[in-house]
C-alpha cells in the first residue's frame, strides 16, 4: 500500500503519465547487471522499451515482453544508455555501464567537458532527448569526477538511486509526453511548429 501510494504521487506530479504498477516475479541469479521479470504485459499496455522506475528513481527499460510478463534491463547493462543532466549545473552527459562498474554497483556519466564541475553529492537526471525515458527522473548521486584512462574525456561515477537487485515492485512508465520523439524530431521546425499548437 504505503508503495501504491508513492506511484500515485508521481502520477500526480506528472499528469502525462499512464502507469503500469508491477511486481518481480523472476531473477537470474547469474545475470550480473540485475535484469529480472515483472508480471505484467502487453494485455496491460506495456510495450518494447516502456521505461521502468520506482518512486526513488530509474530501474531500466523493457526488453522483452508477452502478454502477461515482460523482462526488463536494467540501468547497469551496457545496453543501457540515458541521456541525462546534472541538477546543480544542468551539465549534460550519457549515462552508461559496464561490467567492471556494474561489479561495483556504479554508473557512469560519460562525455563530460574537460572543464566540467561535475561533482560529488550532485544529483543527475534524465533529460528526456531521444524519447525513452521522461524528463526529471532521478538516475543517482554522483560519486566522483574521473580522468578516462582509455581516452581525454571525463566521467563521474555515480551511484544509482535505487538498487535494482534489491527491488520488489516497479512501475512501467507506458506513454509520457514526448515518447519515442528524438533529438533530430525535436529539433526539426515541423515539430517546432506542432509543439507550439500543442501536439507531441
Amino acid at each position: 500500500n504505503a508503495q501504491l501510494r508513492k506511484f500515485l504521487e508521481l502520477k500526480s506530479e506528472n499528469q502525462d503519465f499512464k502507469p503500469v504498477s508491477a511486481a518481480v516475479v523472476g531473477r537470474d541469479p547469474g545475470n550480473l547487471f540485475g535484469q529480472f521479470t515483472i508480471d505484467q504485459g502487453t494485455r496491460s499496455g506495456i510495450a518494447l522499451n516502456d521505461p521502468v522506475v520506482t518512486d526513488a528513481g530509474v530501474i531500466g527499460w523493457v526488453s522483452t515482453v508477452s502478454a502477461d510478463y515482460s523482462r526488463v534491463t536494467t540501468i547497469l547493462s551496457p545496453e543501457t544508455k540515458i541521456s541525462a543532466i546534472d541538477t546543480v549545473n544542468r551539465e549534460t552527459g550519457v549515462i552508461g555501464c559496464d561490467i567492471e562498474s556494474a561489479d561495483k554497483n556504479l554508473l557512469k556519466l560519460q562525455y563530460l567537458s574537460s572543464g566540467t564541475t561535475v561533482k560529488a553529492g550532485d544529483v543527475i537526471v534524465t533529460n528526456g532527448i531521444g524519447g525513452v525515458y521522461p524528463r526529471n527522473l532521478i538516475v543517482g548521486t554522483v560519486k566522483s569526477a574521473q580522468h578516462s584512462k582509455y581516452d581525454v574525456s571525463f566521467y563521474a561515477e555515480v551511484t544509482p538511486a535505487v538498487s535494482v537487485k534489491d527491488v520488489h515492485d516497479v512501475m512501467v512508465i507506458t506513454s509520457f509526453l514526448g515518447q519515442g520523439q528524438t533529438l533530430e524530431k525535436a529539433l526539426s521546425p515541423s515539430s517546432s511548429s506542432s509543439s507550439s499548437s500543442g501536439g507531441k
